[in-house]
């Protein structure tokens, strides 16, 4: 016999259990959620946004920057306050029919324009099935960071989810960010207090194509710090505010490599417990 379960809301739950006016209003907040050994609030790893390319060069993923070069867009300046780390899952294809086309990533101001700014020092380390380990790309105060070589096109085949590149990054050190106040403490507090007031993050990624010209797999694993003072609750246009991240391929616009239909990236930030 099947298990009849039946329908319950809040006005048949009895004092002791769970406040009726707290379902009632329609809202689960932070401050219903304290946990003696864990503080008050939500904390741990949230989904933020996920976006899916659903034509070539769709106008709500793909954008061009001040570069000259298509790119997608993260926006985080309405949670920024909220995460003290970024993770970022991808798989992205290009439109064109050489594997020549790289892989590019940038901070994005508070106003949404690439950071653009020779703060990038960092290094890959490039793997294969033919040679092993190898030194892959390196950045001594770059503009950008460079994810992957010679990215799989797409080519005339529809290769989206065969080719293209797959990855995930970890960009870390936003505390300063945070409005509320952790065991105790306020780190953007902290961080104005200092003699000269500022962050600045670290990132890692693993990203995995296939390289047409050799026809070989590859993986690129690589570690970067971005060397830009933050500065922390910026709302200007400079390149020391934050607002969220970018990857663009390096080619022209006017050679129309454009991001293809199924790209898609989602982004996931880290909540300490807090009494926000």
């Amino acid at each position: 016999m099947a298990l009849i379960t039946p329908k319950i809301n809040a006005s048949n739950l009895t004092s002791g259990t769970i406040p009726a006016a707290r379902i009632g209003n329609g809202t689960l907040n932070a401050s219903m959620m304290n946990v003696t050994s864990q503080g008050v609030g939500l904390s741990g790893w949230e989904h933020i946004e996920t976006k899916v390319c659903k034509s070539d060069g769709d106008s709500n993923f793909q954008q061009s920057n001040s570069r000259g070069h298509y790119t997608t867009r993260i926006n985080v300046t309405s949670v920024r306050h909220l995460y003290t780390n970024y993770m970022i899952y991808w798989h992205f294809t290009q439109t064109g029919s050489v594997g020549d086309t790289n892989l590019l990533f940038d901070f994005l101001t508070y106003t949404q324009a690439s950071q653009n700014n020779s703060v990038w020092y960092g290094s890959n380390l490039y793997q294969d099935w033919t040679t092993g380990n190898q030194v892959g790309a390196s950045r001594n105060a770059a503009t950008t960071v460079k994810i992957l070589n010679a990215v799989w096109s797409r080519d005339s085949a529809n290769n989206v989810f065969r080719g293209g590149v797959q990855g995930d990054m970890h960009i870390r050190g936003f505390g300063p960010e945070l409005t509320g106040t952790i065991d105790g403490a306020n780190l953007y507090n902290i961080d104005q207090a200092q003699t000269t007031a500022g962050y600045r993050t670290y990132l890692q990624f693993t990203s995995h194509t296939y390289k047409q010209s050799a026809s070989i797999y590859m993986g690129n694993y690589g570690t970067y710090r971005n060397n830009q003072s933050i500065q922390a609750r910026s709302t200007g246009s400079s390149a020391g505010s934050f607002g969220g991240f970018e990857f663009t391929w390096n080619k022209a616009t006017s050679t129309n490599i454009q991001f293809a239909q199924g790209s898609w990236w989602s982004i996931y930030g880290l909540r300490l417990p807090t009494g926000d």
